[in-house]
């Protein structure tokens, strides 16, 4: 990492689900009308929310952030927990 400014955010994990894979665009399929067609769910993503834990009205403050399953269960996240997310700007 280089000597550029960052950003420390400091969030708390509000919920985790599962990402579901998104049809390519055009995407039709026939489907009887009494049943419903769910996404099908990616097993290597899922998505965390979460709140900000500064500032003013944190509780409006909400965030959504996707994550490699593999690296959720790294770092041993669950609902509740506390993140600092460094922001840097991508330099190319």
């Amino acid at each position: 990492m280089s000597d550029q400014p960052a950003i420390d955010v400091k969030v708390q994990v509000t919920a985790m689900m599962s990402h579901h894979k998104m049809p390519p665009p055009g995407f039709m399929t026939s489907v009887p009308p009494n049943r419903v067609r769910l996404p099908e769910i990616h097993p290597n993503y899922i998505s965390l929310s979460f709140v900000l834990l500064e500032g003013k009205d944190t509780e409006m403050n909400i965030g959504n952030l996707m994550v490699k399953t593999e690296d959720a269960k790294k770092l041993g996240l669950m609902v509740g927990d506390r993140l600092t997310i460094t922001l840097t700007k991508d330099i190319q």
